[in-house]
């Protein structure tokens, strides 16, 4: 009510009943209106700055006016609303890694029987470990070689393997750093590699030799974890590194899977990356060798004769009527 009184005053209407009690026989704009205690219910007293709700009650009006006058300075409002967006990024960022962590092993069973379905004739399988592979290889595979380089791992895979079963199952202790001393020079089909290179001292060397034991025309299947090329999970892949190879016994989940591809002259057929590049999904030949510089230079020869032979080039040029 004092506020009023002073900004009549100012305005040299303090003198004047109708501005002070409204009346309807007046044209003069009060302002306090009878009955109510709101100093700011016409445009006339009402600072610019201020926007009323003129379709609401007056005490809401009155207290949307007190907030505008109590209005927090600009400083304070941004780091208001850096604070909300960072809660609401927070709260983001803890669901997707909850639902990363629930779907996860899901997604990674159906991407181990998605890249078995490649396999085919007699597959070495490097890194069994419990032969959570075991009858997911589909009917085109006649022999499966199981190899770790772990006894115990081995031992307890004996007794997952079924007596009577199709395709024929082989366990055999091997490195994977040294698969040329033990198998002969393209003895397979396929080799399967199943978050094996994570556990390697020397995981390029262990590509160039799953290259020399499958056949020229085979496949190398990889599945396997390693950098994101998202800097903030590699950041935190960095930040656990320690502690996930302690609780897992050596596991570098954080490896450069795709330079261990580009040493090692991998000719890449499919790649893909799942759980925010974490996962790999590779499909590979072996690098192109002798056999496929041979092949070329047949089929080149063969081609080079047949167009000789359609130009008439062995029997000299042909005679003009």
């Amino acid at each position: 009510m004092e506020t009023a009184r002073k900004a009549l005053e100012r305005e040299g209407r303090d003198e004047i009943p109708e501005s002070i009690v409204w009346s309807e026989d007046t044209s003069a704009p009060p302002i306090l209106a009878q009955g109510k205690k709101n100093i700011y219910d016409y445009t006339d007293d009402i600072p610019k700055h201020v926007q009323p709700f003129w379709h609401h009650e007056y005490y809401q009006q009155r207290e949307y006016f007190r907030l505008s006058r109590e209005r927090r300075p600009l400083a304070e409002r941004i780091k208001m609303w850096v604070g909300l967006l960072f809660i609401g990024a927070l709260i983001y960022f803890s669901v997707v890694v909850f639902r990363v962590w629930v779907e996860q092993p899901r997604e990674i069973r159906g991407m181990r029987e998605e890249i078995l379905q490649h396999t085919y004739g007699k597959v070495l399988e490097l890194a069994a470990g419990h032969g959570q592979n075991i009858g997911a290889y589909p009917f085109a595979v006649e022999e499966i070689v199981l190899s770790d380089s772990n006894p115990q791992q081995l031992q307890a895979l004996q007794f997952r393997i079924p007596q009577v079963a199709y395709p024929k199952y082989t366990v055999k202790r091997v490195r994977s750093e040294q698969l040329d001393k033990v198998f002969e020079p393209g003895e397979f089909d396929c080799v399967v590699d199943m978050f094996g290179l994570c556990h390697l001292h020397d995981p390029v060397m262990a590509l160039r030799q799953m290259q020399k034991i499958v056949k020229p025309n085979g496949l190398i299947l990889l599945l396997e974890h390693g950098r994101s090329p998202y800097p903030v999970v590699n950041y935190f892949l960095d930040y656990f590194e320690k502690r996930h190879e302690i609780n897992t016994h050596g596991c570098r989940w954080n490896g450069p899977i795709a330079d261990y591809l580009k040493e090692s002259r991998l000719e890449v057929k499919e790649l893909r990356n799942k759980h925010y590049g974490t996962t790999y999904y590779v499909v590979a030949y072996p690098e192109v060798l002798d056999a496929y510089a041979t092949r070329d230079n047949n089929n080149n020869n063969e081609n080079k004769t047949n167009n000789e032979k359609k130009s008439g080039g062995w029997f000299g040029k042909k005679k003009k009527e």
